[in-house]
């Protein structure tokens, strides 16, 4: 049974704990820098938790680009037709790669998105317009959960800007 001990270097708790994964091979899991040996061993317990219930994901340096370049030209390009494939590059070329695009996709997280969104409100982006980039992104999350990069998909927590309805005075449209 692993359990958590002192680091005499930096005097901070660490564990480490080995399994086999779905192939077989034998894996490690360290962590550091735990200030008391109770957190240490909740988190071990946590992560040992995940490697049984198969929910572990490992660490992954693949950025938000790279997976959604490869969405884009192996999974994207089958569902859809050439007119919404050429919006979904431009929306992902002209909004969410120079945002998101060197960003891992295991450090995205509510915040960031929420941010992105209403970033996109804030420079008068139609709410259409924003709610299509988006879906694209919740679609984008969704298969890299399926891909076993990520646990959740944050983009799906995120609440869109009120749509601003239009009224009609003496026949012109106004806001």
């Amino acid at each position: 049974m692993a359990e958590p001990f002192v680091n005499e270097k930096t005097k901070k708790w660490d564990f480490v704990f080995g399994y086999y994964d779905e192939t077989g091979k034998r894996r490690q899991i360290r962590r550091k820098g735990f200030k008391t040996k109770r957190e240490a061993n909740n988190k071990m317990i946590e992560l040992q938790n995940d490697v049984k219930n198969k929910e572990y994901i490992r660490k992954d340096n693949t950025t938000l680009n790279e997976f959604m370049d490869y969405w884009l030209d192996n999974i994207r390009i089958h569902e859809c037709g050439e007119t919404t494939l050429y919006n979904n590059k431009l929306y992902f070329k002209n909004h969410i790669k120079p945002k998101f695009g060197k960003i891992k996709l295991q450090n995205f997280d509510l915040l960031k998105c929420q941010n992105f969104v209403n970033e996109l409100h804030k420079k008068n982006f139609a709410r259409n317009t924003i709610d299509r980039i988006t879906t694209m992104v919740k679609k984008v999350f969704d298969k890299a959960i399926e891909y076993g990069f990520i646990k959740e998909n944050p983009m799906r927590k995120v609440t869109l800007p009120k749509r601003i309805k239009k009224k009609c005075l003496f026949g012109r449209w106004s806001k």
